[in-house]
């Protein structure tokens, strides 16, 4: 799960992570960064996932594990 938000105050990132949250992004941000940031949790997702392919959803964007 990844945060994308504009509160930037330490107590509430650290409630972020708290809550489960693998990353926290503060807006503004950078497209190309989140993407890699997905990308990275996808990678470490992928040796739990086996064979299967994982759908993730995140708005109107779909993300799939890689096999």
């Amino acid at each position: 799960m990844v945060f994308l938000t504009a509160k930037t105050l330490k107590e509430d990132i650290l409630s972020g992570y708290n809550v489960g949250a693998d990353d926290y992004i503060t807006k503004p941000f950078d497209t190309e960064v989140l993407l890699c940031k997905i990308q990275a949790i996808l990678k470490r997702e992928s040796p739990r996932l086996g064979q299967e392919k994982v759908q993730f959803i995140i708005g109107s964007y779909e993300f799939y594990s890689a096999l």
